[in-house]
């Protein structure tokens, strides 16, 4: 049974996001504490910041110029975050970025915790500064400066990694591309339509499936409906808004993408995001058979959804992409997932199964010739 039939869920962990060069949950702690660490350095220590800050037209500089922006993102969305109307700056407000970057500099710095949103859960008071930060960082990692304000996208329609030299856009096909070759082919053979869609249910903040899909899903000559005709994508952490091709106030974006966060363990969650995890629910508890890629069967995650719990369909099954054979990520599996059989497919250390070559080697259902 592949994906296209009745009964299967898509589980996408943020696995899928990595090659596009958005970092793992686990590596988000980290990476965040380097940055921070790098922008304190620039923006504080080298202007004297506990004697007298820089000029409040430098910092708003800061926020908005798209050059000073990616090398100081999450300062520059900190202080966009309190820029008035009139695009002003005051000193007590810069000293309040100070004290809300340090203090989320302390926490980060030597992290226990497994993951960014464990962390999030269990700061709620620095919740809504680590939101921001998330935010920032991962829009820095996918747009580039272009001049002025503008930042341009650098996830070029027919490339995974394309940004890693902004002058070479390399063309090959990314995973997504693969998923939409299925689905086309699933749509000729009558096996997929508006009356029975594919159920994707995704951890991942980002919209880039979206992009790709509202770019290239219709991209032939023979009349497809919009790709929400045919695939259920479900954001059960929240998602951002819709990737642009340019982003003018890179400050401003990152705040609407820290909106848009929700973590497992947070206990607000908007009536609208719960609608959304309950249909998720109500997907795994009916599903005949599960795949999952990029997933690592977080214990939250996975009680989240009720993975844990017996389905209605006593057959289930899970399939999933063990990228490198991870132990850790297998034995969760395991310990987290109700099922009546579980199929690992692994790669190794030394040659990891991608999400592509997952794909490629037909687990979700053969691709079309």
């Amino acid at each position: 049974m592949p994906i296209t039939d009745p009964g299967s869920v898509l589980l996408l962990g943020a696995g899928v996001s990595s090659p596009f060069g958005v970092p793992l949950g686990g590596d988000l702690i980290s990476n965040l504490a380097d940055q921070i660490d790098n922008e304190c350095r620039r923006a504080f220590e080298k202007d004297n910041f506990d004697r007298r800050f820089v000029s409040a037209q430098k910092t708003i500089e800061w926020a908005a110029h798209a050059d000073l922006w990616h090398t100081h993102p999450i300062f520059g969305t900190f202080v966009r975050s309190r820029v008035d109307r009139r695009f002003q700056f005051t000193q007590e407000q810069a000293h309040d970025v100070h004290r809300q970057i340090s203090s989320l500099q302390a926490l980060l710095k030597d992290q226990t915790a497994e993951t960014i949103d464990a962390f999030i859960a269990e700061n709620p008071q620095n919740a809504d500064a680590a939101k921001l930060a998330i935010a920032a960082y991962i829009l820095r990692c996918l747009y580039r400066p272009k001049g002025g304000r503008s930042h341009q996208l650098m996830l070029a329609p027919l490339a995974a990694r394309s940004f890693e030299r902004a002058d070479v856009a390399r063309a090959e096909r990314n995973w997504i591309h693969l998923l939409i070759n299925i689905i086309r082919h699933a749509i000729d053979n009558h096996q997929v339509s508006p009356d029975k869609k594919i159920n994707i249910v995704s951890f991942n903040y980002d919209t880039i499936l979206e992009h790709v899909l509202e770019r290239q899903f219709q991209n032939r000559e023979t009349p497809l409906r919009h790709y929400t005709d045919y695939v259920d994508i479900i954001h059960v952490h929240g998602q951002f808004k819709p990737l642009t091709d340019e982003c003018n106030d890179p400050g401003l974006v990152a705040q609407e993408w820290a909106a848009g966060i929700n973590v497992v363990n947070e206990h607000e969650v908007c009536d609208e995001l719960q609608q959304k995890r309950e249909r998720a629910r109500t997907l795994i508890k009916e599903a005949s058979k599960i795949y999952s890629i990029g997933f690592s069967f977080a214990g939250p995650n996975c009680r989240m959804l009720h993975l844990h719990k017996g389905s209605a369909n006593h057959a289930r099954q899970l399939i999933y992409c063990n990228y490198d054979g991870n132990v850790g990520v297998k034995e969760s599996a395991a310990r987290y997932v109700k099922a009546r059989s579980i199929v690992e497919r692994p790669g190794s250390y030394e040659r990891p199964l991608s999400v592509t070559d997952f794909i490629r080697a037909g687990f979700l259902g053969e691709p079309p010739g």
